[in-house]
């Protein structure tokens, strides 16, 4: 099966491009050119700072005489402008394919292991017919969530299916609303700012995100942080999630450890959850019907396992742990974030030294894996979740990083992390290394 890029469903080329800046996209299986032996191969796409990457698997032959090709296919990575250009080259070079393929592909874990900063996935999941009100669709959002967030399968396919089906709504009651549980940095507070990012890329209108952090939120007086304050008073005219939601409706706000808010903060939450709007002095009633609304706590996370993603368990869960029966019976839904397992954690890991790279504009072509395994067990024991990955690679390598002559890199580990230039420069070809060339990307 395959279709014109012109008529893949909205927000398609946005999904992939959005996946693509995160992880290398692949395909397996890909028709080639006519003069290309074997005749199918794997490509795979990559989004960088300065252009999109068509990356394909290294050692096929090629007996036509198109230049371009011949280069392709002997330097393995072609560069591109944007997406739309890489997709119609695509369609140029190979005869009766107007496309990528959308078949199936195999799941992540059946990567090779060297290969710890890749992904594979495809656009199959985001090829919806007649998608409903705002582009938004379950799949669409499924897909995007659980290409930013490791680990929480469960969690983020209910989070998925519930919002999407709140952004169809043409007149919305009240907004919205999750009780996000689990331990400390395993993706609550990253699933929220995925969420605010995915509808922002997959619908027509402008989505924002606000995080609030409820530590912020013990005195009786922040209700007004909520509100605003009214005339006359210290902070009036200052921001207040009333005045954010006033201007922009489509909002995901996340209460950040709601258990540490004032009862009188919580009043006026739970009156938020009832009515659908802020009631202040200064904006009267704002409307936020149309928000989705995300709590996080981690009270009692040691207890949380596979069965808490029942949602009458998770609320029986916070009520056994002194959340107000009120506040609790207002949540759309409980939703639980477990502990992460370990090829979660290898995946994060990469991540992580993939991020603190970027910072210093490097492209990472391969990381050891026992550099990885470094990382996460000098993560054991710590208390502040996967978060910490990202201080302990920026302390290990910031460094070397910085002090790079070129834009691109590999990692090597013999007890100690050691960074070296990359093969070619700013063209890498990512993940082909002389212990496998068996990946595109």
């Amino acid at each position: 099966m395959s279709r014109s890029p012109t008529d893949l469903p909205p927000g398609a080329l946005s999904v992939l491009e959005y996946r693509s800046r995160h992880v290398c996209v692949t395909y397996p299986d890909h028709l080639m050119p006519l003069g290309t032996i074997p005749p199918t191969a794997r490509i795979g796409i990559e989004t960088t700072t300065t252009g999109v990457l068509l990356h394909v698997d290294r050692g096929l032959t090629y007996t036509g005489d198109d230049p371009e090709i011949a280069q392709w296919l002997d330097e393995g990575t072609r560069r591109f402008q944007n997406l739309s250009a890489l997709i119609e080259w695509i369609a140029g070079v190979i005869p009766g394919e107007d496309n990528l393929p959308l078949e199936p592909v195999p799941p992540v874990n059946q990567r090779p292991p060297m290969l710890a900063v890749n992904t594979v996935t495809n656009l199959a999941d985001v090829s919806v017919q007649a998608p409903a009100l705002n582009a938004v669709t379950e799949t669409a959002l499924k897909s995007l969530l659980l290409a930013s967030v490791v680990g929480q399968h469960a969690a983020l396919t209910i989070l998925a299916t519930r919002i999407a089906l709140h952004a169809t709504k043409e007149f919305p009651r009240k907004p919205y609303s999750a009780m996000l549980i689990g331990p400390t940095g395993v993706g609550k507070t990253s699933a929220a700012e995925a969420i605010a990012e995915a509808l922002d890329t997959i619908g027509s209108d402008t989505w924002s995100y606000i995080r609030l952090d409820m530590g912020e939120f013990t005195e009786k007086h922040s209700v007004s942080r909520l509100v605003g304050a009214p005339p006359g008073y210290i902070g009036y005219g200052d921001r207040s999630l009333a005045s954010e939601l006033a201007r922009n409706g489509k909002a995901v706000v996340l209460f950040d450890e709601i258990e540490k808010a004032h009862p009188a903060v919580l009043v006026t939450i739970m009156n938020l959850l009832d009515k659908g709007r802020l009631d202040s002095e200064r904006y009267g009633g704002t409307n936020a019907s149309t928000a989705v609304l995300l709590f996080t706590s981690n009270l009692g996370a040691a207890e949380l396992d596979d069965r808490t993603h029942n949602d009458q368990t998770g609320r029986t869960h916070l009520l056994r742990h002194g959340v107000a029966p009120e506040l609790v019976g207002r949540f759309g839904d409980v939703v639980a974030f477990t502990e992460l397992n370990s090829d979660a954690l290898a995946e994060i890991a990469a991540r992580s030294v993939v991020t603190v790279a970027a910072d210093y504009g490097v492209h990472l072509e391969w990381i050891d894996p026992a550099y990885l395994s470094n990382l996460l067990q000098r993560l054991d024991g710590n208390q502040l979740g996967v978060r910490t990955l990202e201080y302990l690679a920026e302390a290990d390598l910031g460094t070397e990083f910085a002090a790079l002559p070129s834009k691109s890199a590999r990692i090597a580990f013999d007890g100690q992390a050691h960074v070296s230039p990359g093969r070619n420069g700013d063209e890498t070809d990512v993940g082909d290394t002389p212990e496998t060339g068996e990946s595109p990307c």
